[in-house]
Order: structure tokens, then sequence, then C-alpha cells
């Protein structure tokens, strides 16, 4: 009985043994790994598309355009002999350089500063 077992696990591995053979072609050769050697290229440049361009510098601050945030934040020096209150920017209007408005919104800071 073990004599079987053994001549079936033989013939399965001449099989695929066998099989391995008889595939087609060899494996491709890999590129060495590493940095790719230099060489030259040639590129050709492109012109960029005519797709609205964005705000255009410089900025001018309009007058009163500051909005701010509702809540204050302090901060004091070590010895806390100095505080300084700040009110954070909320919005702010400007026009540039084409005469468009502009409007910058900021987030508001985080409160466990």
């Amino acid at each position: 009985m073990t004599l079987d077992i053994s001549q079936k696990v033989r013939t399965d591995l001449r099989a695929v043994a066998g099989s391995a053979s008889s595939r087609k072609g060899d494996l491709e050769a890999l590129e060495p790994r590493g940095a790719l050697p230099a060489r030259r290229g040639v590129g050709e440049p492109r012109q960029a598309e005519a797709v609205g361009g964005g705000a255009v510098g410089p900025f001018t601050e309009k007058e009163n355009s500051r909005e701010y945030f509702s809540r204050k934040t302090q901060f004091y020096s070590s010895e806390f002999l100095l505080v300084i209150e700040v009110q954070p920017l909320q919005r702010l209007t400007v026009e540039d350089g084409n005469g468009d408005e502009v409007l910058f919104e900021f987030k508001e800071p985080p409160t466990d500063v």
C-alpha cells in the first residue's frame, strides 16, 4: 500500500515538473534595481490653456472690510505680567490688480489654546 502512495506521489511530481518545462518561452529578464542611469530626453513645451487666471496681485485692502470672530483669545507672558488680547479675523475683502473683489475667509481658531 505504501508503494502505491509513493508511486502516485512520484507520478504527480513528474507531471508537475514536466508541465513547468512545457511552458511557452522563458520569463522576461528583470531590469536591475536601483537608480536609473542618466539619459537624454526631449520634451515638447505646451502652451497653457486659456482658463481663468485667478486673482492677480497686488491686493489692496478695502476700508472697513474686516470681520472678526466674536470670541477673543488672551495670551499671557511666562511671568503673567503681560497680556495680549487678540480677536481672530474671520473675513477680509480686498481688491486685486484687475479691480476684482477677492474674499479671504478664515477658519475659527481652536478654543483650547
